[in-house]
């Protein structure tokens, strides 16, 4: 049997070793993306933004999606 877990765990290391730079500039891309959504997200009130989604809900696929839509949303909320 090969113990392909040990080779991995070598380039991995090497990798993270030799390339750290490269993953710097890849997390900061990633991170900042992820941050100017999530403040764009939330920028818009909850009162506003769930009801905005529940009509587009309605308007794209019905009343069924746009109430468990809404219950979600709330649920979402409500954590």
């Amino acid at each position: 049997m090969i113990n392909i877990g040990k080779y991995i765990e070598i380039v991995i290391n090497w990798m993270t070793e030799h390339w750290a730079h490269f993953f710097d500039v890849i997390n900061n891309i990633i991170g900042g993306f992820i941050e100017t959504f999530q403040h764009g997200l939330l920028w818009i009130h909850f009162y506003i933004m769930i009801p905005a989604l529940t009509v587009l809900a309605w308007y794209k696929a019905g009343k069924g999606t746009a109430v468990l839509t809404l219950l979600g949303l709330f649920l979402i909320y409500g954590m």
